[in-house]
This record gives C-alpha cells, structure tokens and sequence, in this order.
C-alpha cells in the first residue's frame, strides 16, 4: 500500500490488518470523580510557600512547598516545524529553571508541548530530571528514540490515581473525553489546596471535573488548525474565512466562560495560547488566523461570574 497523497514527510508504512469480534469497547474512569478519594483539609499557607509564574504558551513554574513543578516546557525552538514561534520570551534564565526543577509534566504529543529542542537542553544537563505523561494509547513520548534525545526518567501513569510526591504535595493525569488516545489534564494538591490545569483538551476528564479549586488554567486562544486559512477555491473566499474564523473563535470562548462559570474556581488564568506564526512563509496565515484575547475571555468570565477572579 502507497500514500501518495500526503507529502514526502508524511510517508507512512503500510498498515496492518487487525481483527477482532466486533464488538463495542467502553473505556471510562471508575469512579468518575476519583480526586475525592482520601480527601485532604485545607491547611492555611505561609506568604510565598506557594508561588506560580508563568514562563510562556503553556508553561507554568508552580513553586510548593520546597518542592518545584513545571508544566508543558516549550522554552526554545520552534514548534510544527517553524509554524509556530513563542509569542513570549521566556526568562532568561528559563532553562536553569528547567533543569533545577523536581518534576515535569507534560501533557500531550503536540511539539508546543513536548518540546525536543527544550529537551535536548535539560538531557544534556540533567537527564534523570522526572517527567510524568499519561498512560494515552498514543503514547506521549512516541518519538523518543528518533529524536535522539536521551532521558532517563520518563514515567507514563495510569489516569485518576494519586501520584504522591512528598507528604503535602499529589498529583493526578486525567484523560480527555474527545481525545482521549492523545490528550490529558492535571490536577495538583499541595496541603488540601486545588490546580486543574485543563491545558488543550476539548472536554477534559469527559467533563467530571473538580468544582471550586483555587486555581484553575486552560488554553483560550484557538487558531491551532490550519483549516480554513491554507484552503483556497470554491466557498473559500477572505470573507468566508473570516466569518468562519470569527465563528470559531466566539464559540470556544463561550464553551470556556460557560466551563469556567460551572466550575467557579477562586482564580482563573487563561495560557497555553501565546504563540505566532512568525515565519516570512507563513506571514498570510499570520494575518488571517486571528486568536482569542485573554482579555476577552476574562471579561466575559467577569460578567457570568463576578465571584471568579481572572
């Protein structure tokens, strides 16, 4: 068999013939609200024992306790093979951070996620450094041993169970209910205190989601396709794309406001959309692929929710 349609960077093998009796496989978390098993009391916080910077896109430094977390590290490079570039440049001194960190998560495939370049950077400094993904039927770290990057720590967990890191401070991966081969959310507690970090799912944990944390994160921005701005013909016009556009972009930002109002979390931060189509090549799609703005989203959050702080 020969895939002449996709390009020569896409050629795929041949593909096997699996067989089986038919049958229809559900695959659901039992129980669905597993963060509720052994249930911690919320002990009261020093100033500063808690501390959560953003760095850039989608990763975040989350600073417990004497222990340091950081989520998705994209912190050089290109992602999508020079298609998207960081909008924000991280700290200088990002990359140490990285590499002094006690754990990394990462939550799914995608390169503004799992970044090789970053992490040629920390197994060259600190391979054993430990990275958590979820148990997806596509596994995260696919590609591992075609990028040559060596690391030495990788652990892939089973969703909704406790992963404990010291005595206060737990973690927990849940799939997402529309991707759930590919994609994965987080949940972190540090002495009874909640983060969900949703990231890029589209109807994370099949929406049983923890409700009233103090902190909950999610991307907002949209634009991650390349649909409709690299078609052209037919229906295809500017002001066709650009109703469509603007369709798209209205609609997810009404899903997060309405997510984010049924959820009502303490704070709420919208991230993992900073990116820019900064290639010369690519300066049309730049131009038409419009984003969300946080500003917009947290305004609308403001006006359903005026108890949620954004």
């Amino acid at each position: 068999m020969e895939y002449v349609n996709p390009p020569d960077s896409f050629q795929q093998d041949e593909l096997g013939v699996n067989w089986n009796d038919g049958s229809l496989e559900l695959v659901e978390l039992n129980p669905a609200e597993p963060w509720l098993i052994d249930p911690k009391v919320p002990e009261e916080l020093e100033a500063g024992e808690v501390t959560i910077t953003y760095l850039t896109h989608a990763c975040m430094e989350l600073k417990l306790g004497n222990k340091v977390m950081l989520f998705d590290p994209w912190l050089t490079g290109p992602a999508f093979a020079r298609g998207w570039w960081l909008l924000h440049e991280p700290p200088a001194d990002a990359l140490d951070r990285l590499c002094n960190a006690d754990l990394i998560y990462i939550s799914h495939m995608h390169s503004d996620h799992l970044s090789y370049p970053t992490l040629k950077t920390l197994a060259e400094r600190r391979p054993d450094l430990p990275i958590y993904v979820g148990d997806t039927s596509r596994p995260v770290f696919w590609y591992l041993d075609k990028s040559g990057v060596k690391l030495t720590n990788i652990n892939v967990i089973n969703f909704g169970i406790w992963q404990n890191v010291d005595e206060h401070l737990r973690f927990m991966i849940l799939m997402d209910g529309v991707h759930p081969e590919m994609d994965t959310c987080i949940i972190v507690e540090y002495k009874g205190h909640v983060i969900l970090n949703t990231v890029d799912c589209t109807q994370p944990n099949g929406g049983h989601l923890p409700r009233n944390v103090d902190l909950m994160m999610s991307d907002f921005a949209g634009g991650a396709s390349g649909f409709p701005m690299t078609f052209t013909g037919g229906k295809y016009t500017e002001k066709w794309k650009e109703d469509f556009i603007k369709n798209e972009r209205k609609k997810l930002l009404n899903y997060k406001a309405q997510l984010v109002k049924s959820l009502q979390p303490k704070i709420y931060c919208p991230f993992a959309g900073y990116f820019v189509e900064a290639h010369p090549s690519d300066s049309y799609i730049k131009a038409t692929n419009v984003k969300n703005c946080a500003e917009d989203l947290n305004a609308l959050i403001s006006k359903q929710a005026d108890s949620i702080t954004t």
